[in-house]
């Protein structure tokens, strides 16, 4: 029987393996490398990081500034959404509800222009933050800083996309009515036509805007002046609680006197002294959806049971007031802080012990609804803040910005003065 061929011989010495070889006069080399290699990967990461870390935190300032976390509508926390609501979050999802002048509006003046001063330099924020500062001071009706801004916007940044002249700048085109359409057919996308459009830059139309809108208000400011209430009394409203500060109301004699008398003559009487606002309608969360500026801003009083029942139950508004007086037509419009009495319901008659003052202009839909008779020429920032952050007392007053007040807005006294 043959014997199997030997592995090795006894004593014999293996040649060593060549990647061990390699490994022991490398291995130094082969680590370091590796760590080099490490270390560059971290190192590129870690300033990508960086970068974009450094991104972010300019463009969420930006974001802040201009208003971009406000503009999308929030669906509030409520344990069963209204179905008005579950439609607004779904137009919320396909990102189709935006209002960036809402958004805007709601930054304050002070920090917009503190960002704009921390960006003095930066060739792609500084531009941006001008636009936003002039679009604030438009909101505020404050064309000439506006106008400022944008020319300083125009000479600083010549070729930057705002700035720069192009055929078909950014802008609203108004649709070509077609006289031949069918009503009762649905139109395709592709067969809407339009205005052509204009050429230009988006700050020039801003600043034709401007101007335009100027020379309207400088032809017709008995649209934008509150008439001057010519009487000399007035009244003075001593808030209380959370609201506390005072509001003085002076009256249009010679358009509704009547009207003011009987006021007059209810409060040297006391009857206002100790009520509480029973009623205040804002723009709630449903409101985000329609149009915000059809939606009035004002607040109610007038009710004798809120001086002591504390059941909103029983703040009844519709109750009928004890005193009523024929209607005064004024020719007054609602500007903001206008005092008017509301109208008895299906007559032409007003109930001078039910009073409301707007907050804002709600001309377009209370103009003819109701009786003028006075103005706030002190403390309209107070009506103003009373009906912006008075608390309701439930979820779906919260939603339809429409009711009674939870917080207690009591009236310590209303007196007469000079």
């Amino acid at each position: 029987m043959s014997q199997g061929v030997p592995t090795g011989l006894e004593g014999q010495i293996e040649s060593p393996n060549p990647f061990e070889v390699f490994w022991d006069k490398n291995k130094r080399l082969v680590i370091g490398l590796c760590i080099a290699v490490v270390a560059a990967i971290a190192v590129k990461y870690g300033l990508e990081y960086q970068d974009r870390k450094a991104m972010n935190a300019k463009w969420s300032a930006f974001s802040k500034i201009a208003g971009l976390s406000h503009a999308y509508l929030q669906l509030p926390a409520a344990p069963d959404p209204t179905p008005l609501a579950q439609r607004i979050f779904r137009l919320q999802q396909l990102g189709q509800v935006t209002d960036l002048e809402k958004g805007i509006e709601k930054v304050p003046l002070a920090d917009i222009e503190g960002r704009l001063e921390e960006v003095r330099g930066d060739r792609v924020e500084e531009p941006l933050t001008l636009w936003v500062l002039a679009i604030r001071h438009l909101i505020d009706d404050d064309f000439d800083s506006a106008k400022a801004r944008l020319e300083e916007l125009r000479a600083g940044f010549p070729t930057h996309f705002l700035c720069k002249e192009t055929p078909f700048p950014v802008q609203y085109r108004k649709e070509i009515e077609d006289p031949d359409r069918d009503p009762d057919k649905p139109v395709r996308p592709q067969d809407v036509k339009f205005e052509p459009p204009v050429a230009g830059s988006s700050v020039g139309q801003l600043l034709d805007g401007i101007a335009a809108e100027a020379a309207f208000r400088a032809a017709n400011r008995q649209f934008f002046d509150a008439p001057e209430p010519e009487s000399t009394k007035a009244v003075e409203i001593v808030f209380g609680g959370q609201f506390a500060g005072k509001v003085k109301i002076r009256f249009f004699e010679n358009a509704a006197p009547k009207h003011v008398r009987a006021f007059l003559g209810l409060v040297e009487e006391g009857f206002f002294n100790n009520m509480r606002v029973h009623y205040v309608e804002r723009a709630g969360f449903e409101a985000e959806l329609m149009d915000p500026s059809r939606i009035p801003g004002e607040l109610k009083f007038g009710l004798e049971v809120t001086k002591e029942d504390n059941d909103r139950a029983n703040w009844t508004a519709t109750q009928q007031a004890d005193q009523e007086i024929d209607w005064e037509d004024t020719g007054l419009s609602h500007f903001p802080g206008m005092v008017a009495a509301e109208q008895t319901p299906g007559k032409a008659k007003s109930q001078i012990e039910r009073i409301v003052i707007n907050s804002k202009d709600v001309a377009g839909i209370r103009d003819g609804t109701r009786v003028i008779f006075g103005r706030v020429v002190e403390g309209l920032d107070l009506i103003q803040e009373i009906v912006r952050d008075a608390e309701f007392q439930s979820e779906s007053d919260d939603q339809s910005g429409f009711g009674a007040p939870a917080d207690d807005v009591r009236i310590e006294s209303v007196t007469i003065v000079e």
